[in-house]
């Protein structure tokens, strides 16, 4: 066997010369890029997915232009906002920001969607094309093919960091790792409250703090409702960019607005001595000679809004097509949201239905005190709500026809975050009311929402109780009173009732048992919201007599509000704005509470209402139990003065002693008992025989 040989085409380079080569690259300072320029120069649109495949042309969408520059690190903002409509190429921005981080200034990024199909739909359609078609930006990242590529759906490694695409449903992919670079898509369908931690944006953002001065934060979405956008809210407190184009025929500069765009599809030019028409086809021209006009330039948030009129020519939705769709909406309020979010760019705000807080403020009884309980009141159920540094705590009290008397709000210091954090709230939650006989009542039901700190709240409900829901005595004078403890969350909208019992199977990620083992029952916010607020607008009638009103509230001596020495009889005129903080928007059906407004007594009033409900029953309670509360809690006073019945028992005890006090059975079949502490439940059916009548 002989080997075989060969000659080679040519001879290895000079050891010394490869190695000072690749020394001389490694140390070369960078051109100096912005996003744009590296854009221009290396991305490419791939052939699937792109409407104009090919090399990347600013011209095309000048637009993108300065929203791309301001995340480079040429830019000194941190934080950039773009507010838009649906395909204007938002999504293209952080891709191509993506790509410069990647090449040309490394880091961690992450990119943070709603949800996992979204993510795995911008990784497959959008970024792994995008990388395979430049051959700038592939030389960064191994191809997925090889084994030790680092290269998968959800992550790609590169010299100097790492991409993660992550979602917005998972805590702990939002936790994960630090990040320089963030871009959030579609923040508008972030989760408000992920897993009791808080907003999945702000835990995100949190993760940047390790680089700032030197991060980057873009976050795009299109809005929703007004009042509950976080992308409006972000835009509001930003320099609020709105970018202006000239007339192809005064060449008077001005923001394309839905109000000037006719049926026919053509522009009304906004200056009122020109008048003229403008045509699609002048798009290209007036494009490439707009400029972004910022109204607050000082601000350090950078923030651009675009809506769909600023679609490039032949690559959006055309002129007579929006206008098309804005007849279907003006003839269809259905449509409304969809094409003020969609296309115009905005926030939807329709007709909103909200109380005002001075008319319910003034609904307040004179000598009715705060802290007692007025005649009516034979039940009282508590609502808590979790703040970070205090409790707020709502008690009111129940009467026939599920009618409400506010006794108490209050607010208790303490850090829901810490096991020793409820030791005042739970020395609140045990003291007394007297009524109107003086008789001490205690809250029987206590429903606290834990909200961000669920799990230390159930710690503090176990430790009273074995499961939420159960009740503890507690000492009231001489004797003792029961008194449930129930850990609640909030549902979602859509509820169909308003007392949700607690899962047994409910576990996280990591399949672990959470807090909610302990019982944490859900609270059906939006039917008893729907509730609640009905009752008062109702008692705003004129017609409606006071002891008819559904909602009453202590007046104290009566006197306006001092805040220099306030009457301890009254409630504060923060407890009825906070009342009244929600309204009802009737277009998009669903409650909004407006970004940094207080609402706690009106979540702690759902509370209280969920509780009475969930414990005793409160729409269930029949005519003669409360008649049994009545005579227990409220026995009416003898008249002096009244002549004696013949029946009357005398004082010599002559009559014969009355006999045993009936007991009631309802259509059931059931029987209670009333002896005015008893909790209102059904005993158990007594067994009957064939024939068998009660007894007499």
């Amino acid at each position: 066997m002989s080997l075989e040989t060969r000659d080679f085409d040519g001879l290895l380079g000079d050891a010394n010369t490869v190695v000072d080569a690749a020394w001389a690259t490694a140390w070369m300072p960078r051109a100096p890029l912005t996003v744009s320029a590296w854009a221009e120069l290396y991305r490419v649109l791939p052939e699937a997915g792109a409407a104009e495949p090919g090399p990347w042309r600013n011209a095309r969408n000048p637009h993108l232009v300065e929203i791309m520059d301001c995340l480079g690190p040429q830019h000194p903002c941190e934080r950039v906002v773009f507010k838009k409509p649906t395909q204007i190429g938002g999504s293209e921005v952080f891709i191509n920001a993506t790509g410069y981080y990647m090449c040309h200034d490394p880091g961690p990024i992450m990119w943070l969607v709603p949800g996992i199909d979204l993510a795995e739909r911008h990784s497959k359609q959008r970024l792994a094309p995008s990388i395979e078609a430049s051959e700038e930006w592939s030389k960064y990242v191994k191809s997925s093919r090889s084994r030790d590529s680092g290269n998968t759906t959800r992550a790609k490694e590169f010299p100097g960091g790492i991409l993660v695409i992550a979602t917005a449903n998972s805590s702990t992919a939002v936790r994960s790792m630090p990040v320089r670079y963030l871009m959030a898509d579609e923040i508008d369908e972030f989760l408000r409250n992920l897993n009791g931690q808080g907003s999945a944006l702000e835990i995100a953002i949190r993760r940047t703090g390790t680089y700032q001065g030197r991060r980057k934060i873009y976050l795009c979405s299109s809005p929703t409702i007004k009042g509950d956008s976080l992308i409006d809210d972000e835009y509001e407190a930003s320099s609020q960019g709105e970018r202006h184009v000239p007339c192809p025929h005064c060449g008077a500069y001005q923001v394309l607005v839905m109000a000037q765009l006719l049926d026919d599809g053509t522009y009304l030019c906004s200056n009122g001595e020109c008048g003229q028409f403008i045509e699609e086809h002048h798009k290209e021209a007036m494009f490439a000679a707009g400029k972004w006009v910022h109204r607050y330039p000082d601000r350090e948030v950078r923030g651009f809004h675009l809506n769909a009129l600023y679609a490039p020519y032949r690559l959006g939705e055309s002129w007579q097509f929006i206008a098309n769709e804005r007849a279907k909406a003006k003839a269809n309020p259905a449509l409304q949201v969809t094409f003020t979010n969609t296309y115009e760019g905005l926030a939807f705000e329709g007709e909103r239905q909200q109380a005002d807080h001075e008319s319910i403020a003034a609904r307040a009884e004179p000598g009715v005190l705060r802290g007692r309980v007025p005649r009516g009141g034979l039940k009282l159920s508590i609502g808590v709500d979790c703040q970070h540094d205090r409790f707020e705590v709502h008690v009111v009290a129940w009467g026939r026809g599920q009618r409400a008397r506010i006794v108490d709000y209050d607010v208790i210091p303490g850090d829901p975050s810490s096991p020793d954090g409820y030791a005042e709230l739970d020395a609140w939650l045990q003291r007394s009311y007297p009524n109107c006989n003086g008789v001490q009542m205690i809250g029987n039901a206590v429903a606290i929402d834990g909200g961000n700190w669920t799990e230390m709240v159930a710690q503090y409900v176990k430790s009273k109780v074995q499961r939420s829901g159960q009740a503890r005595l507690v000492k009231v004078g001489d004797g003792y009173q029961p008194q449930k403890l129930y850990v609640v969350r909030g549902r979602s909208a859509k509820s169909e009732r308003i007392v949700y019992k607690p899962s047994k199977t409910e576990v996280n990620n990591r399949e672990r048992t959470l807090a909610r083992s302990v019982g944490v029952w859900g609270v059906g916010t939006d039917v008893a919201k729907h509730i609640l607020y009905g009752w008062l607008i109702s008692d705003g009638n004129a017609e409606v007599d006071v002891e008819d009103r559904r909602i009453r509230f202590p007046g104290g001596s009566g006197e306006p509000f001092d805040p220099i020495k306030p009457d301890p009889g009254q409630l504060p005129p923060n407890y009825y704005e906070m009342l009244t903080a929600e309204f009802f928007d009737l277009t998009a059906r669903k409650w909004i509470c407006p970004k940094g407004v207080r609402n706690e007594s009106w979540d702690t009033l759902v509370y209280a209402y969920w509780a009475a409900l969930c414990s005793y029953k409160l729409d269930m309670v029949r005519e003669h139990e409360w008649t049994a509360l009545e005579a227990a809690l409220e026995p009416r006073a003898d008249d002096l003065f009244a002549t004696p019945s013949a029946d009357a028992q005398d004082s010599r005890e002559t009559s014969p002693p009355p006999s045993p006090a009936k007991r009631s059975a309802d259509s059931r079949g059931t029987t209670r008992r009333f002896d005015g502490d008893d909790d209102l439940r059904p005993t158990k059916p007594a067994r009957r025989r064939t024939g068998w009548v009660d007894p007499e």
